[in-house]
């Protein structure tokens, strides 16, 4: 799997929020309130949705980033020592 900086994802989703931080900066429409917002709930939602992406690609592929999952071996069915 490719590093996250250098997929065509991240590209994108550095633009769209970006995008979305200069509207909700006010520079494209000054003043307007709705844009600020959208603009803010866009660039936020962008990142959220591309972290949230590249972690389910990440345990999909078993890189769990160094998180250890530990299993239980399944209780045994005598219920006791032989």
């Amino acid at each position: 799997m490719k590093p996250g900086l250098k997929t065509s994802e991240f590209i994108l989703a550095l633009l769209v929020a970006a995008l979305g931080g200069v509207a909700g900066s006010g520079l494209l429409l000054p003043g307007s309130t709705a844009a600020r917002i959208v603009g803010l709930a866009t660039a936020a939602l962008t990142a959220t949705f591309y972290a949230w992406t590249r972690m389910t690609l990440k345990l999909a592929q078993g890189q769990t980033g160094g998180v250890v999952t530990i299993e239980a071996d399944p209780p045994s069915e005598s219920g006791g020592a032989s």
